[in-house]
């Protein structure tokens, strides 16, 4: 049981955190209680069922919208994130389980954060200006379902580099903070659904530890999206950057 909490906090909360959760759970699993790296990973992925749901839950009204205008910016951009991300990262899955989790890629990640942030800062005598909402494009969607196919990959965080994406592509922290964790809901469901009903992994561990585990995961899931929300929403465009970047690296260095 305790494999299972410790498990669940670590997914749903790093979930929403720009740093590998996959890759950060399948380590603690490794390391802490011996599970074989490929189950260990497995095992991680089922967790996302219970992330995906503290999003929908979290961004219900954005998600009640969409489904009531399907022609909307907004829904044509979870669908077609959705289905490149499928492309992406289904010839990747079978290859991805078996890896080790490598975490070079989100420390990467991480430091281009705060060298932008910091360029970002030293070029502007003011706040740096924050864009403008922007609406959601397909070319916009299909970048980033790439990087979120990517992600699928153990140590390569799907919020960095979605984000990452995103803000390279105009959006304000805010925006691409909300447009990432919304997009990601189809493919976090998806990724859980496999791992829960067809690779059956929840079954190895026990039915009372996987429920554990994945009401313990959509719990730390809702707290990781309320800090993520309230950074977006409160610092400055170069200050955000900074203090991601600073997350990333700090959260990742330790396993690099």
């Amino acid at each position: 049981m305790l494999e299972a909490i410790i498990a669940g906090l670590v997914q749903g909360f790093l979930e929403w955190l720009p740093v590998s959760s996959s890759g950060q759970a399948t380590l603690t699993l490794i390391s802490l209680f011996g599970v074989e790296p490929e189950k260990a990973y497995m095992y991680s992925l089922m967790l996302h069922g219970a992330t995906a749901l503290s999003a929908i839950v979290w961004y219900r009204r954005e998600l009640i919208k969409a489904i009531l205008k399907p022609k909307d910016p907004l829904t044509i951009f979870i669908l077609l994130s959705y289905l490149v991300s499928l492309a992406v990262a289904f010839p990747l899955y079978n290859i991805s389980k078996n890896l080790a989790s490598q975490d070079i890629l989100t420390l990467a990640i991480g430091v281009a954060f705060i060298i932008t942030g910091l360029i970002l800062y030293a070029t502007q005598k003011k706040h740096v200006k924050i864009p403008e909402i922007k609406e959601p494009t397909a070319k916009d969607a299909m970048l980033m379902g790439i990087a979120q196919g990517f992600a699928i990959i153990p140590g390569l965080s799907r919020s960095a580099v979605t984000i990452a994406t995103l803000l390279a592509r105009g959006y304000n922290p805010r925006q691409a903070v909300q447009l990432s964790f919304i997009a990601s809901i189809p493919a976090t469901l998806t990724a859980g659904a496999y791992e829960l009903f067809l690779e059956k992994t929840g079954s190895s561990a026990g039915l009372a530890e996987s429920m554990a585990a994945l009401t313990i995961a959509f719990v730390a899931g809702l707290a990781g999206i309320a800090l993520m929300e309230g950074l977006a929403s409160r610092l400055r465009f170069d200050v955000f950057l900074v203090a991601i970047g600073l997350i990333v690296v700090l959260l990742t260095f330790p396993f690099s």
